[in-house]
């Protein structure tokens, strides 16, 4: 089971996107700073009506967010 965690993403734009990524890894490697150094070229972040694709090439920073 994923870890969900509530993030801002700054990209390249200078567009911030807040939603909710999930971090597939196992307990104890479910940080936001492990799946931000997985080597994927896109990262899903659900918004509240849909979920959107980011190239990870124009992330400039994922900040984790409180709800």
């Amino acid at each position: 089971l994923a870890t969900r965690r509530r993030v801002s993403v700054l990209l390249s734009s200078g567009e911030t996107i807040t939603g909710h990524v999930a971090v597939y890894r196992p307990p104890g490697r479910d940080r936001l700073s492990d799946y931000a150094h997985i080597d994927d070229r896109f990262r899903y972040v659900e918004l509240s009506d849909r979920t959107v694709l980011i190239n990870s090439l124009h992330i400039v920073s994922l900040l984790e967010v409180t709800e």
